[in-house]
């Protein structure tokens, strides 16, 4: 009847602009990309997990390097760490040792390598408060011109023996610090017995000398002592 009809959607103008959109959006698009290949840890991550019949994933792998990890700071020895006390304390303690080795020092120099006893003890001593004299020799003591006795010291025990005819004795013996009195104890002492007297006694000598005071190697009276001195006083 000279009427056309609507054809198909090839012959619609407006269907084939829509469908050549469609195909140059298509090609526009980028391809999707390949998946990276896995990694050595992942791939042994796998492995371990076909083994064990689960499904391998990123996080187990992860899981293997994390056990692997600590125990690696495990075998690992760790340094010891000085807290502040103890540092305080090892200092404490080495100041500690070293005022008692200083004191030990100057005690083993004062008591046998300052001075000679054998030397000091010779010349003429006055009985202490008297001016009655008693000369000493290398190897006596002479009371008196007739009385006399021989003696021995040894001055590593601060000890000293007698001898008088067929009579023998024995005691031990301290000098003051300044030398200029000397004190004679009979009885029997080892050098144990003189070391732990004389301890406490050069101690507060050192403390008198300091205050300007001299402390009388024994004190007067004592039993068994007999007190000497360089300087006469009183009456004979």
């Amino acid at each position: 009847m000279g009427m056309r009809t609507r054809g198909s959607g090839s012959n619609d103008p407006r269907l084939r602009a829509r469908e050549e959109r469609a195909r140059r959006e298509a090609a526009a698009l980028p391809p999707e990309p390949a998946a990276p290949p896995a990694s050595a840890a992942e791939a042994r991550a796998a492995r371990e997990a076909r083994a064990a019949g689960s499904t391998p994933t990123k996080r187990s792998a992860r899981d293997v390097a994390a056990v692997r990890a600590a125990r690696s700071e495990r075998a690992t020895p760790q340094r010891r760490r000085w807290s502040r006390g103890k540092v305080v304390a090892l200092v404490l303690s080495l100041l500690l040792v070293g005022l008692a080795a200083t004191a030990v020092a100057g005690f083993s120099w004062l008591r046998w390598f300052s001075a000679d006893d054998a030397a000091d003890i010779q010349g003429t001593w006055y009985l202490a408060g008297t001016s009655t004299p008693i000369e000493i020799t290398e190897d006596r003591i002479n009371l008196t011109k007739d009385v006399s006795y021989r003696y021995a010291l040894d001055t590593g025990d601060k000890t000293i023996a007698f001898t008088f005819t067929n009579l023998a004795g024995s005691g031990c013996y301290r000098f003051s610090l300044d030398r200029n009195q000397l004190a004679l104890v009979d009885g029997s002492f080892t050098g144990g017995d003189t070391l732990g007297r004389d301890i406490g006694w050069t101690l507060e000598a050192l403390v008198k000398k300091l205050q300007g005071e001299t402390l009388a190697p024994a004190e007067a009276g004592a039993e068994g002592l007999t007190l000497l001195s360089r300087t006469p006083s009183g009456s004979a």
